[in-house]
């Protein structure tokens, strides 16, 4: 998780050494001796673990539609960058959903602490109770609350994610039918650009869709300007030096 958020700092070596020095402050030998709490919580993460797979259906199936732009997911500030890289929409829904199991949790660590049968029963049933929770307060937040999804997924499959049946279906050009030149520019190969970056709605800078860079080969291809919402489109010629 830490290689995720701070890749910059931690990658999986050093996250791996860093969780194995952390794990001592769990006294993991005392689990030979007492291992029943331990197993109690581990069997009770289903509270904290099912609201997050009910946002993640709710946002697959409801909110997108099954339909995902791989290329957006490269792009800082893209389709996926949220409210400042955060999606404060699942996170309410998945708080809204754990709440409620957590005082069982408790109960089951320690019974002898308090016994209320409304909480208990919950409890019993919360895999069912959270996930519902969870699915209709997302659903409910992404409609009053929308993000803006402009792509539904790409128009060609470069990263070539699909068979070329799974494209075809999706209306997407299939990656064996997409030319080297054109994948190696768009994925940002080497000696290649591109201008698929985020450019807030209205501005007046122009994003160029595909530039080559590279002086190497001879090649023509079309650079197609966005500026106003408006597409200008021009001619680009390199020779090789």
């Amino acid at each position: 998780d830490l290689a995720g958020l701070l890749p910059k700092y931690v990658d999986i070596k050093r996250g791996a050494l860093f969780a194995a020095c952390v794990s001592w402050a769990c006294l993991p030998w005392n689990f030979y001796n007492s291992s029943s709490t331990f197993l109690t919580v581990m069997s009770s993460f289903g509270v904290v673990m099912t609201p997050i797979i009910s946002v993640m259906i709710c946002d697959n199936f409801l909110i997108r539609k099954r339909q995902y732009s791989i290329t957006n997911a490269f792009i800082l500030k893209g389709e996926y960058y949220f409210t400042k890289g955060v999606n404060w929409r699942a996170i309410v829904a998945w708080v809204c959903g754990m709440t409620p199991g957590l005082p069982g949790i408790a109960w089951e660590v320690n019974n002898d602490y308090f016994h209320n049968t409304g909480i208990v029963n919950f409890f019993y049933g919360d895999s069912f109770f959270s996930f519902l929770i969870s699915f209709f307060m997302y659903w409910g937040l992404c409609i009053f609350f929308p993000f803006k999804i402009t792509v539904k997924h790409d128009d060609k499959d470069y990263y070539g994610a699909f068979t070329d049946e799974e494209a075809r279906k999706k209306g997407m050009v299939p990656y064996s039918e997409i030319s080297e030149e054109e994948i190696r520019a768009y994925t940002l190969g080497e000696g290649y650009t591109t201008g698929h970056e985020y450019r807030p709605e209205g501005s007046d800078d122009e994003i160029p869709e595909l530039v080559k860079t590279s002086s190497e080969n001879t090649n023509e291809f079309e650079i197609v300007h966005h500026k106003n919402n408006e597409k200008q489109s021009s001619t680009a010629s390199e020779k090789a030096a």
